[in-house]
């Protein structure tokens, strides 16, 4: 079977750049460990300015300059000749947009079988942008591009119920729920924790809630002085980011708040291994990855029920949610993970068994398989 995925890609292979590539590269990782898949993964790439053809373990990727102006308001129209001139180079037998945004328009050209992932509920999340161009230009594509998308995909792969949910009666086509693959490194790291230490993975933004994460941290450290938060993302919101440390300068938390920056595979799962749970505070998910990443590793997480969240922790078994903006309860729910022991070893525990069962990436991409060979007849039925 020869698929053609079409979505973002690292020029860097190994360093996956967000929640969207992790899980895209986990994804393929597993598709190349199954017989008889010939995957091309197809990108336009603002940064260069021919195209560029490499293969890296099997896969071949087809990087194309991003030729786009206004790509919204065109509908992405030079990008969108440049993906299909190429994908009919590659005559795949299924395409696979790995986005219900540009790429996911784009494909909806191509005339071949296709397959649709939703990643990401644009309108929910452009709410937290930090200037107001960005918010209006989020809304536009959120409502012109991601709904055409949805309307019109004829099979839609969704990590949790909750864009079925979210968008309701717009869906027309089939729907699989498949979880985001976490790579098979997690699920091979043995935890060790180290003290009461707690991990933040994600960006430094207001969409994240990281400053709920600071306040609850100070009460926290009432009963353990020293708790520890690690914070393991990039920070590209500077505004945020000085409103932040200055909370943490104003609370007296300097020795208990480490910014790590953004951290390798390899450096993230060694944060994992050591900490004692995961918290995310957030405004808004669909399914981050990095709940899926502590899990495997055998960690609890205290989490905001928000999303699809609620889809992936199991309140009361694998976790904790609260709801979003409740610094006692996120306050309250880390100090009975810290104070108890064998609940948290209990958690970690049913927490990996359930990212053994929905999450590893031969798992997944089995699943995904049966999406595509769906996908071709169904479009072999309709000739």
């Amino acid at each position: 079977m020869r698929v053609a995925m079409v979505g973002l890609f690292p020029l860097h292979l190994e360093v996956p750049s967000g929640g969207v590539e992790s899980a895209v590269s986990n994804l393929i990782e597993g598709l190349m460990n199954l017989e008889d898949m010939e995957i091309h993964a197809v990108a336009c790439n603002k940064v260069l300015r021919k195209p560029v053809q490499l293969k890296h373990n099997g896969v071949s990727y087809h990087y194309l300059p991003s030729l786009g102006r206004l790509e919204t308001l065109s509908r992405n129209m030079l990008d969108r000749r440049s993906v299909l001139r190429e994908l009919r180079t590659i005559n795949p037998d299924v395409v696979h947009a790995l986005d219900s945004l540009k790429y996911g328009d784009i494909c909806l050209d191509t005339g071949y079988p296709m397959v649709m992932s939703i990643h990401e509920v644009l309108w929910e999340e452009c709410k937290y942008y930090s200037t107001v161009v960005e918010r209006l230009r989020g809304m536009v594509a959120s409502f012109l591009v991601q709904r055409h998308c949805v309307k019109n995909a004829s099979h839609i792969i969704q990590q949790t119920k909750y864009p079925e949910q979210y968008f309701g009666h717009l869906i027309k086509g089939k729907l699989y729920v498949i979880a985001n693959p976490i790579s098979e490194r997690f699920f091979d790291g043995s935890s060790e924790e180290e003290g009461s230490r707690l991990l933040y993975a994600g960006w430094v933004t207001p969409l994240k809630r990281f400053l709920d994460l600071v306040q609850a941290l100070s009460k926290v450290r009432d009963r353990f002085p020293n708790v520890s938060l690690r914070v393991a993302g990039g920070m590209p919101d500077q505004k945020y980011l000085r409103l932040t440390k200055d909370w943490i300068t104003t609370l007296h938390l300097e020795e208990n708040v480490r910014f790590l920056g953004s951290l390798s595979p390899t450096e993230l799962l060694e944060e994992y291994r050591k900490c004692t749970l995961l918290a995310l505070p957030s405004s808004h998910e669909n399914s981050p990855m990095v709940i899926g990443e502590a899990m495997a590793v055998g960690k609890p997480v205290v989490a905001t029920k928000v999303g699809g969240v609620s889809y992936l922790v199991d309140d009361g078994q694998t976790g904790f949610l609260v709801d979003v903006g409740d610094i006692d309860a996120l306050a309250t729910k880390i100090l009975t993970l810290l104070s108890d022991d064998e609940l948290r070893f209990k958690m970690g525990k049913l927490a990996k068994e359930k990212a053994n069962l929905n999450f590893r990436s031969k798992v997944v991409a089995a699943h995904v398989r049966q999406v595509y060979r769906e996908a071709i007849e169904t479009a072999n039925l309709g000739k």
